[in-house]
């Protein structure tokens, strides 16, 4: 009996060991690179894991923290940069999450047309026009397509971006 206990818990540490080394491999060594890249990165902390550290049809990007010095267009930037270094990756969906706790949800093939167009897209326009792509954690858009008058759809645009990201992690933040 005690001998099955062994061999039972030394599998269930081979596996952990293994979706840990997976994980690390194949997303949040990506993840590191492309931060470390650039250098208005530091003061950001990302873990980048497969949903439930198995599923790789869903990626976590959970944002961990972010110094007081950075804004939401810096934690965007970061995003988007892991992004272009998946660009050649499929996914169902990539989820947003702060510090483990679900918050939205990016269709897997936006993401990569992100990752794509990073090298020559207007990031302001990607920074506009993000909000209406992603969903609730329930499959809800969260930000509907804003239409009308010019002035107006670029100012509702920018205030659902700095909404996504008082949601995602900055409400949190501000109460820690």
């Amino acid at each position: 009996m005690k001998r099955k206990v062994t061999v039972l818990s030394a599998a269930v540490l081979l596996l952990i060991g293994a979706a840990v080394a997976v994980n690390w491999l194949g997303l949040q060594r990506s993840a590191n690179q492309a931060l470390k890249r650039d250098p208005r990165n530091e003061g950001i902390t990302i873990w980048v894991y497969y949903q439930y550290g198995v599923n790789p049809q869903q990626v976590v990007f959970d944002l961990r923290d972010v110094s007081g010095s950075k804004s939401r267009a810096d934690v965007f930037r970061a995003l988007l940069q892991f992004a272009e270094s998946k660009k050649k990756r499929r996914y169902r969906s990539v989820i947003l999450s702060y510090r483990g706790r679900p918050k939205f949800v990016i269709p897997g093939d936006y993401f990569r047309t992100l990752g794509q167009e990073y090298d020559f897209q207007n990031p302001v326009y990607t920074m506009r026009t993000f909000p209406s792509q992603i969903t609730g954690v329930d499959g809800r858009p969260v930000f509907p397509p804003r239409e009308g008058g010019l002035l107006y759809v670029l100012k509702a645009e920018i205030e659902d971006f700095n909404e996504l990201h008082d949601r995602w992690y900055m409400r949190d933040m501000l109460a820690r």
